[in-house]
């Protein structure tokens, strides 16, 4: 189950961390394109992270608690804390909260 879009490699690693470190194995998806195109335009390079399907309530409660990631007001979808758009719905993301 895809839990998160990563916008390229230092994104991915992040999230992937943050997952492995309370215990949530993942993997990642589109890696090849991701180490040939570090950077992501019009969605070249975006990273699918999955877990499995019985870790994907944790998983997602993890990444929506991190400080790097907020969620989206209209969709809900996690988003890193600097975007001003959200990468699924590609609504406004508001101002973040300290």
């Amino acid at each position: 189950v895809v839990v998160y879009l990563a916008q390229g490699e230092i994104d991915a690693q992040v999230v992937r961390s943050l997952l492995e470190a309370n215990g949530i194995d993942c993997s990642l998806s589109g890696e090849s394109v991701r180490l040939t195109h570090g950077l992501t335009v019009d969605g070249l390079a975006r990273v699918k992270i999955l877990v499995r399907e019985d870790d994907e309530a944790r998983a997602r409660e993890t990444i929506s608690s991190s400080d790097y990631l907020r969620d989206c007001p209209a969709c809900g979808e996690a988003n890193p804390t600097e975007v001003s758009t959200c990468r699924y719905c590609g609504k406004p993301m508001g101002t973040p909260t300290p």
